[in-house]
C-alpha cells in the first residue's frame, strides 16, 4: 500500500509531502493543485506500463496527458529536475538474498519499501532522461546515480558500503547506462555485476504496488 509521497517541481507544486491511507481523499479549493497529485501518480503507473524501455515518464498516455517537460516542471523552468519520492508498506515481508563471499547467505527482509527518481528535460523535443533511481529497503540504500555529471554513464552503488558491495565481474569496464522507466535498473546491472540479480525482486516489487493503485473520481454535482 502506498504511504507516502514526496515530490518537487511538479506543476503548481514547488515541494508535496503526503501521507495515504487505504482510502486517501484530497479536499481543497478549485485550482489548488489537487488534480496535480493524482495525475503524478497516474503518471508514474502509466509510465510502468508503457512499451519503450527507455523512457523516462510517459507523459501522453491512456491515464494522463500532460504535454511536454516544460508543461509539468514547476514555474515552466525546463533548468529544473522534477524529483520524487514514494514509501510502500507491504502486506508481507520482501526478502532479499544478496550474494556476497563473506556471508554467502546474507538476507535482507523488511515490509516497507522506498523508491526515489528524478528527471530532467534532456535538450531534444519531447525527450526527458532519468537522472538517479534510487531503492531504500531494510536498512539498504541501492542507488544508480550518474557518473561525474554525465548524461550516459552511472555508478551502481550500495549504502552503507561495509555492509555490501556491488562486485564487478572480470573483463573491460563498460559503461553502465541509466534507468529503464524511471524506476528499473539497466539490464547491464546484472551483466555486469555477478551480485545484482536481487534488483530485479525490487523492481517487482515496485511494480505489484503500482498495480494496485486506483483512483477513483467522484462527480459533485
Amino acid at each position: 500500500m502506498l504511504k507516502t509521497l514526496h515530490l518537487e517541481n511538479f506543476k503548481s507544486w514547488a515541494t508535496a509531502d503526503l501521507v495515504f491511507g487505504k482510502i486517501t481523499g484530497l479536499f481543497g479549493p478549485n485550482s489548488s493543485g489537487k488534480s496535480s497529485l493524482t495525475q503524478f501518480l497516474l503518471l508514474l503507473k502509466q509510465t510502468m506500463e508503457a512499451t519503450d524501455r527507455g523512457i523516462a515518464l510517459d507523459l501522453n498516455g491512456q491515464y494522463v496527458s500532460l504535454g511536454t517537460f516544460k508543461d509539468i516542471i514547476s514555474s515552466h523552468d525546463e533548468g529544473r529536475s522534477l524529483s520524487w519520492r514514494l514509501s510502500f508498506e507491504r502486506e508481507t515481508e520482501l526478502v532479499l538474498r544478496l550474494f556476497d563471499p563473506g556471508d554467502p547467505d546474507k538476507l535482507v527482509r523488511a515490509k516497507t519499501l522506498e523508491v526515489a527518481g528524478t528527471a530532467r528535460e534532456g535538450g531534444k523535443p519531447v525527450r526527458m532522461i532519468s537522472t538517479a533511481l534510487e531503492y531504500a529497503f531494510g536498512g539498504m540504500l541501492f542507488r544508480l546515480a550518474r557518473k561525474d555529471r554525465s548524461e550516459t554513464s552511472f555508478d551502481l552503488v550500495a549504502v552503507p558500503a561495509e555492509r555490501f558491495r556491488f562486485i564487478r565481474n572480470r573483463g573491460r569496464a563498460w559503461r553502465l547506462p541509466g534507468p529503464l522507466w524511471s524506476y528499473a535498473f539497466p539490464d547491464q546491472a546484472r551483466t555486469y555485476f555477478q551480485n545484482a540479480s536481487f534488483l530485479a525482486d525490487l523492481e517487482t516489487a515496485y511494480e505489484e504496488q503500482m498495480d494496485g493503485l486506483y483512483y477513483l473520481r467522484i462527480p459533485v454535482a
